[in-house]
């Protein structure tokens, strides 16, 4: 099993700075872009994942399904959006919505926590941005390492969640995405277009 620290990971870009400008523009300097890692996760018996934090519990996603991890910057709010989005960013001229992980998965309400990163997702022809508290780190486990999700003390649907994993003492719980993002909403199908109508010239 091979793990890399979110400081490696970090030490892979420099920081931008976020533009101040309207509507608020993501850091166009990765903090980890998969792309460029040279991660290799198609492995047969073996899958690579990237876990973080949210509400305190370590959940992940296969690699391949993680396009890059920016620093956090302004989300911007869409008007009659569902109340799982937390908004929109802009990235290298890309409207991307960002989904609410914590009250996609029944945590509770999202509040003054503390959302450093956010995860840039690709399902098929849709991206979608997942904010986190924070990114623990890229794991390689087998395939057969993976165990069925027991039952737990949340109301987050089992439908979300493809099975745990145990990683030094921790249990990571990794996540279905195509099932996340399964939401009859216009956020995730409008063209840019039609998300920067939502926003007005205060980029609210």
């Amino acid at each position: 099993m091979v793990s890399e620290s979110p400081d490696e990971m970090e030490n892979k870009a420099p920081e931008a700075d976020i533009s101040q400008q309207q509507p608020p523009i993501a850091p166009e300097t990765d903090i980890y872009d998969l792309s460029l890692s040279g991660i290799d996760y198609r492995e047969e018996d073996k899958v690579q994942i990237i876990s973080f934090l949210v509400e305190d519990e370590e959940y992940a996603l296969g690699i391949g399904e993680v396009k890059e991890v920016i620093r956090a910057g302004e989300i911007v709010e869409v008007p009659h959006s569902q109340d799982i989005i937390r908004g929109i960013i802009y990235l290298r001229g890309e409207v991307i919505p960002v989904l609410d992980l914590k009250r996609r998965l029944n945590l509770g309400e999202s509040g003054t926590v503390s959302l450093k990163r956010i995860v840039i997702t690709q399902y098929e022809d849709v991206r979608v941005g997942m904010a986190v508290e924070k990114i623990v780190g890229v794991e390689k486990i087998l395939n057969d390492e993976i165990e069925v999700v027991p039952i737990l003390h949340s109301d987050t649907p089992l439908e979300f969640l493809k099975g745990v994993v145990h990683i030094d003492q921790r249990l990571v719980i990794l996540l279905d995405l195509g099932k996340l993002i399964d939401i009859d909403t216009t956020v995730f199908s409008s063209s840019p277009a039609v998300l920067e109508g939502e926003v007005d010239g205060d980029g609210r």
